[in-house]
């Protein structure tokens, strides 16, 4: 079933490349990634376990209609909804408050985890702790407190996701403002050295070579102090990158079998999760468990002021999509938390809520390319189009907006640019700011 699976991919994608689709056409890159993906879990090394055929029929209709999504994408485009014609500008002054608060959050923070490496904690367990994994408290010895945490989950977290692609966008087309590239760095360094993750430091690689070949197509002249400015930030990244994870691994670190396990094996992990479902014949999520991320800090806010406590299927949800996903379990592999973004959908709706979820999603990522492919690109949909590439690029891992972390820094993305003829531009101008994009 695998070689069927993987032979359904490579047809789609010889026809994608038939109708002259872009290579950061996102059928184009979902198809390429899960080629990819789908040819090493069935090589079985390292003692992977064989991934069940039902699994498979699930990748290649959630394929499919993530595929028919993005052609679809012009629905979007119906009148009262488009937003095409509008020009849009980064609010500057917006983000210089917002990342000065959380560098001074992260700041505080990297102070509680210089005190527990030099008590002789390691690297794995500041991970743990970051992580909350086996904490009974709620709290851990990173975050300290409830109100540590919420920022970290409402504020913090999300303003670096966002700040990301909208620093990469900035140099490549925008104002190229260096104080706001020079406090997304030091977010980033930050949120390492206080989360252990690593993840950012890929994420910020990849948007640097979308951007520069999105931006080439349009054959806009890129400065090479730009270039230049942006690999100086990557090479700290990178060395805190290469430590981090030699620290967390120790001598037990395996290169190849540590891309394996970050990679494949999060569809073997996938297969598993999704029978034990079925096997615990518990009711479907009907959404909440994709869209977690955007329910969760809506509901939160609603019980802070008493009206509601959280609802049985925000439990259910949270303990389906983040907590059984935790604990390692043995497919040849010990594996955890990744179930490619395929699991949430399927615990919405089954099969059938792969297909809607992953439809919507695809129309959701072409709307946004059709935009980053006109004539004159705006930076608004360059930024959020780098952000979702990085959601295909590890859709190996999750449905992304099942975290609230990643749900509100698109909320971020979307507020950051002001829209020239709107009631809020108005009011700036009123002030005497003067923006350009």
């Amino acid at each position: 079933m695998g070689i069927f699976a993987l032979l359904i991919c490579v047809i789609i994608l010889a026809v994608l490349v038939l109708q002259k689709r872009r290579w950061f056409d996102p059928a184009v890159i979902i198809m390429v990634y899960w080629s990819i993906l789908i040819f090493c879990v069935s090589l079985h090394l390292f003692g992977l376990q064989k991934v069940s055929d039902w699994a498979y029929i699930i990748f290649i209709i959630g394929l499919v209609s993530f595929c028919i999504g993005t052609s679809c994408s012009n629905l979007f485009a119906c009148k009262g909804f488009s937003d095409t014609k509008k020009k849009y500008i980064l609010d500057y002054r917006f983000l210089y408050v917002l990342y000065i608060i959380v560098i001074i959050f992260l700041l505080y923070n990297f102070k509680n985890v210089l005190e527990l490496l030099s008590n002789g904690y390691s690297w794995a367990k500041i991970r743990r702790f970051y992580s909350n994994q086996g904490q009974n408290s709620g709290y851990n010895e990173v975050l300290q407190s409830a109100f540590n945490v919420m920022l970290n989950q409402f504020i913090s977290t999300p303003t670096v996701y966002a700040s990301i692609p909208i620093a990469v966008s900035d140099m490549m087309i925008g104002k190229k403002d260096k104080k706001l590239f020079v406090m997304t760095v030091i977010m980033m360094f930050l949120w390492m050295m206080t989360s252990g993750g690593r993840s950012i430091v890929i994420w910020f690689a990849m948007y640097f070579v979308f951007a520069i070949l999105i931006v080439k197509k349009h054959k806009i002249e890129i400065n090479k102090k730009i270039l230049r400015i942006i690999r100086m930030a990557l090479i700290p990244l990178i060395i805190v990158f290469i430590y981090i994870t030699v620290e967390r691994k120790g001598e037990n670190l395996n290169i190849l079998k540590e891309i394996y396990v970050y990679f494949p094996v999060g569809l073997k992990n996938f297969d598993y999760h999704i029978q034990e479902f079925i096997s615990s014949n518990n009711g479907y999520l009907w959404g909440v468990g994709s869209f977690y991320g955007f329910i969760y800090p809506v509901i939160f806010i609603i019980k802070q002021f008493g009206f509601i406590d959280y609802p049985d299927i925000i439990l259910t949800a949270r303990y389906l999509t983040f907590t059984s996903l935790e604990p390692n379990v043995f497919i040849g592999i010990d594996m955890n938390a990744y179930a490619t973004f395929m699991y949430q959908p399927y615990l919405d709706g089954g099969i059938i809520g792969v297909a809607i979820i992953l439809f919507l999603f695809g129309c959701m990522c072409g709307y946004y390319y059709n935009n980053v492919t006109k004539d004159v690109i705006q930076m608004k949909y360059l930024a959020v189009y780098l952000f979702l590439i990085q959601k295909l690029m590890f859709s190996q891992v999750r449905f992304y907006f099942t975290q609230t972390q990643q749900a509100i820094a698109l909320v971020i993305l979307l507020f950051a640019f002001v829209n020239v003829s709107s009631f809020r531009h108005r009011i700036v101008f009123r002030f005497g700011r003067k923006e350009r994009q």
